[in-house]
């Protein structure tokens, strides 16, 4: 049997994200810090603040979302990160800034071979 589907959906709290590649947002001085505390494939804490970390379907690229918008990616990730750490140099040009006004579940979907990512009601096809 082949498995043709895989989905993992992680809840997140209200508030103001960056959306877009980890490694625009996270300040350089802090990516090696970023990168050991990931305690799982999809989760990393900085300076006391929970990010989801989705793997692309692909690795780098160039990723549009259900508006139109287009996330060039380098580190084969795209990550929903709070506000308060999107402070690299690049954040405001590379990805984008969204607010939530109540917990809203990201979600990362590969089915035959395709994968997409959400974070509330945004979409992005990460193939």
């Amino acid at each position: 049997m082949e498995v043709t589907e895989t989905s993992i959906t992680l809840r997140a709290q209200p508030g103001r994200y960056y959306i877009g590649d980890p490694c625009f947002a996270i300040d350089p001085a802090h990516w090696h810090q970023f990168l050991k505390s990931k305690d799982t494939v999809f989760r990393a804490t900085l300076m006391n603040h929970t990010c989801i970390v989705f793997p692309t379907g692909t690795g780098d690229g160039a990723f549009r979302d259900s508006n139109g918008y287009i996330y060039d990616v380098d580190s084969g990730s795209i990550a929903l990160v709070p506000e308060e750490i999107a402070t690299g140099a690049t954040a405001h040009t590379s990805g984008r800034f969204l607010y939530f006004g109540s917990p809203f579940d990201c979600r990362r979907r590969t089915e035959r071979g395709r994968a997409t990512l959400q974070f509330g009601a945004l979409t992005i096809d990460a193939s």
